[in-house]
């Protein structure tokens, strides 16, 4: 579930800013200000760990709602970060909620995307505290290749634009776990790597290993 920051409803209310790779999306005090929406390819966000450390939270694609936490503290906790030629709309708040009590349809896409968004998060959670690298890292490149729409079965592919330092740190892994078991998953013939671009061969086995114990 995605909003459109193109549709002539968002058109007045948002303001969209470009940015390169690696750079940090530009800070909004609190989400009275406006709603973070990336409208170009893909983006990351993280926050420090106690110790300091950064920490991936997750990756968005286009047309997915950044901050929806700070709905309820009415502050950012996360930092999002371009990972390729982006753009990042930020939708006024205050107009959005005036225009989902005129229109009840609008009310249920974003019940629907509060939904989704729960579920992505419940399931992470899931994944993080129970299941072993091969498990993640198989649960993490199909998600990938749903979120990205791909082409059906057997062989969807997507492109790649987080670093496998992101994808460790999204998945609670060593750097040398999520090459190693690419690697492993490559030689057992589940997938191909070209550069960034991953083309999944054998999804079904993916999924066997997604939900394996």
């Amino acid at each position: 579930t995605s909003i459109s920051t193109a549709s002539p409803v968002f058109s007045r209310w948002n303001s969209a800013a470009e940015m390169p790779p690696a750079m940090n999306m530009p800070p909004i005090e609190s989400p009275n200000a406006g709603i973070p929406c990336p409208s170009g390819p893909s983006s990351s966000a993280g926050r420090p760990m106690p110790d300091g450390r950064p920490q991936v939270v997750g990756f968005h694609l286009p047309g997915q709602l950044l901050g929806l936490e700070a709905l309820a503290s009415h502050v950012y906790l996360c930092d999002a970060v371009a990972l390729c030629d982006s753009a990042v709309c930020a939708i006024s708040y205050s107009m959005l909620t005036s225009l989902i009590q005129q229109r009840s349809t609008l009310l249920l896409r974003f019940h629907a995307l509060f939904g989704t968004e729960l579920a992505r998060q419940q399931s992470s959670m899931l994944l993080l505290g129970n299941a072993r690298a091969p498990q993640r890292l198989a649960a993490f490149l199909l998600d990938l290749a749903a979120s990205h729409q791909a082409p059906a079965p057997p062989a969807p592919s997507f492109e790649l634009r987080m670093s496998r330092d992101d994808i460790a740190s999204h998945l609670g892994l060593a750097l040398e776990s999520v090459s190693r078991q690419l690697t492993q998953f490559r030689a057992a013939g589940l997938l191909e790597v070209q550069n960034r671009r991953i083309e999944l061969l054998d999804a079904e086995a993916l999924q066997a290993i997604a939900i394996s114990s």
